[in-house]
């Protein structure tokens, strides 16, 4: 403390006075270079989020009509499985059926003789 006590006895108030004006100088203008800097650093910021909207929105584009595609393919599948099981649901039901109209007529060729 005694140390700044004479480096302030030995100054005078003029080299004060410059000393406190260059600092608010310096200050002052360095402010004004973080406003700047924050103000490209906030455009910078809306135009990479505009770009990241953009991408966004294109890229939910395309998941749409890649589920819409899926949609469509699935239904078309499952009308096509549901095709094939009625038609092996057929087969079998005519099959039994023609089984048990010959075994049917066994029957009665059997009784007959």
């Amino acid at each position: 403390m005694e140390i700044l006590l004479k480096i302030v006895e030995r100054m005078d108030i003029g080299t004060i006075l410059v000393m406190l004006v260059s600092f608010w100088f310096f200050y002052q203008r360095l402010e004004t270079k973080i406003d700047k800097v924050e103000l490209r650093l906030g455009q910078r910021i809306d135009k990479v989020e505009e770009r990241i909207d953009k991408v966004e929105e294109s890229l939910n584009q395309k998941i749409d009509k890649v589920e819409e595609k899926l949609r469509k393919e699935m239904a078309e599948n499952t009308r096509d499985i549901n095709s094939r099981i009625d038609s092996l649901y057929n087969f079998m039901f005519t099959l039994c059926g023609y089984k048990r109209d010959v075994l049917d007529r066994q029957d009665d060729s059997n009784k007959a003789a």
